[in-house]
This record gives C-alpha cells, sequence and structure tokens, in this order.
C-alpha cells in the first residue's frame, strides 16, 4: 500500500527533491553539522524523567497513522515496516565535536500547547503504550527549505466558523533538527541510523475526501493524547490529486473543524489523497528562537530567556 504522507504535491519536482534532501545528508567536508528530519504531526516536549533530552510524541492509538525511523535524511515514501509503539532512544554515532552552524534556516512555525506536566495523563503520554523518541537536545530547529516543508490551515483553541475563524497559516509539517557532526545516530538496541535519520509520522489510508479529515484525525488523536482543545480546518483538495491543497478555499458547512467522520458523503470532488497537512505541536514551549546573522533560526544554544 502506498502511504500518501509525503508523496509530494507537485509530482514532477519529485526527483529534485530527493536531490535536495540527499545532497543535505552529506556533512562531511563542507557541512560540519547531522540533520534529523522530522515529518508529520509530532508534539515537542521535554521532561525531567529524561533530562537534557528532546522527545517527539505521538499517539499510540492512531487509527489513521503509522511511525516509521529511517536511516538517512530521505523521508520520502516508500517506507520499512511501520514502528511499534514504545519508547526509542537515539544518540550520536561517533559524534567529531565539529559543528558549523548552517545559515538561512526558515524559523519553524509550529502550533503551542500548554500541558500540566505534573499530572498523571503527561506522564502517561510519555508512557510506552504511545510512541516516544528519545534525542539529543539539537543545536537548532528549522523548517524543511523544499515545497514540503509547510502545509496550511487554521488552528483555534476555539471553534471556528466563516464569520470567525483564524487566518490561513502555513504551518511546519516538515521539521529539521540539526546536530554536531557524526557518523550517524545509534538506538537504544545499536541499530545504526547513517548519515542522520529520518522519523516520520504517515498515515495510510489510501483515498481520503476533500475535507482533508485524515489529517483532521492528527489534531483529533493529539488533542486526546494531552487532554487539550485544538480546532483545526483544512483547505479543500484538488479532485483525484496526491493531497495537493487548494490555497484559501475551506467549506465551512460541510467539513468540521473537530469531528474528523463529518464530511460530505460521496463528494464528487473525493477522493483525494491525505497529505498529512496538521502543524506540528510544540508543548510548553520546547521550540526557542534563537538568531542567526539576521536570518531567524531555532537554536537551543542561543535561545534568549522567554519574558
Amino acid at each position: 500500500m502506498k502511504h500518501k504522507c509525503l508523496y509530494s504535491p507537485f509530482v514532477g519536482k519529485m526527483a529534485l527533491l530527493v536531490a535536495i534532501t540527499l545532497l543535505g545528508a552529506w556533512p562531511l567536508a563542507a557541512q560540519q553539522y547531522l540533520q534529523v528530519m522530522v515529518a508529520g504531526p509530532w508534539s515537542y516536549v521535554t521532561d525531567n524523567s529524561f533530562p537534557g533530552r528532546l522527545l517527539l510524541v505521538a499517539p499510540g492509538k492512531s487509527k489513521t497513522h503509522k511511525v516509521y525511523l529511517i536511516p538517512g535524511t530521505n523521508p520520502l515514501p516508500h517506507y520499512p515496516a511501520p514502528t511499534s509503539t514504545g519508547i526509542y532512544t537515539l544518540d550520536l554515532w561517533n559524534p567529531s565535536g565539529l559543528y558549523t552552524a548552517p545559515t538561512g534556516l526558515i524559523a519553524p512555525t509550529v502550533c503551542g500547547a500548554s500541558v500540566d506536566s505534573t499530572s498523571k495523563n503527561y506522564k502517561r503520554a510519555l508512557g510506552a503504550s504511545n510512541y516516544v523518541i528519545s534525542l539529543p537536545m539539537p543545536k537548532a530547529y528549522s523548517t524543511y527549505q523544499g515545497a514540503m516543508g509547510t502545509s496550511e490551515s487554521e488552528v483555534s483553541a476555539v471553534t471556528t466558523t466563516s464569520g470567525n475563524h483564524p487566518p490561513p497559516t502555513q504551518y511546519t509539517t516538515w521539521m529539521v533538527l540539526y546536530y554536531p557532526q557524526a557518523d550517524g545516530l545509534l538506538d537504544q538496541n545499536k541499530k545504526q541510523y547513517a548519515a542522520g535519520a529520518s522519523i516520520v509520522l504517515s498515515d495510510y489510508v489510501p483515498n481520503d475526501n476533500y475535507c482533508d479529515h485524515v489529517s483532521l484525525a492528527s489534531v483529533h488523536e493529539r488533542n486526546s493524547l494531552w487532554k487539550i482543545k485544538q480546532y483545526a480546518r483544512f483547505p479543500e483538495l484538488v479532485p483525484g490529486s496526491t493531497g495537493v491543497q487548494i490555497p484559501g478555499t475551506y467549506d465551512f458547512v460541510g467539513c468540521s473543524d473537530s469531528n474528523p467522520k463529518t464530511f460530505p458523503p460521496n463528494d464528487p470532488r473525493a477522493p483525494s489523497s491525505a497529505d498529512c497537512h496538521a502543524c506540528q505541536l510544540d508543548v510548553n514551549g520546547v521550540v526557542n528562537l534563537g538568531t542567526d546573522g539576521g536570518a531567524k533560526v531555532f537554536d537551543s544554544g542561543t535561545a534568549p530567556k522567554k519574558r
């Protein structure tokens, strides 16, 4: 079965995108850094039970999404067998200690959530019944610079209508994490992820309705995971396409902003293919803002104190 989350909406550019991604995986002579690609609607979390670590968390009971851990920095399909739920630890493999900060990075635009980190539910969310990927804290965060780095949606803390909704926003759906130069990463079982890693949260539904209910399912499942309320709307999709959005075109009558099971049945504009358009989630301000020669960069080493 084809996995649709990262199928390019620009089929003619697929080969070029792959080439650009693979070039970014070579941190040797010219680049003194290692990249980790994070694709799909992940939550970014920290917790004192994982000191000094960045956690990527996703619901373990999702009916529409699976997790794939892939060596290298090409997160595009086809994928290997999906990973089972659990806690996975990735650490730098043979780090050189060298790090030259990349320039011209694109500041991520992520959704935010305030979650009680002392609650039993929070601790439960970080357990082995979900997907928890533990990584070293990166030196920098950036939206992927290719065509699939962002997707459009309208996200709100309250339900939305045609007369009361936030502006459409291009949210990060593919993040790049930057680390000091290394041969790659090793997991807790000493499996090697040479030249970086790709961490993908992907839908496996072959067809989607033009309401993009598979992306809404990600938001719905994430709300349940963190016990938060977040509403989201997604643009209609080009009929018969692989998840190509029609920017600014929303159905406030037929499409729900909270219930992924509510959409017009047998609509002639369906089916299309889901493309995982749900925003990535920053829990309790994990993704910090820094600077890089005037360009916006998220750098854990130079982040200013929050006011």
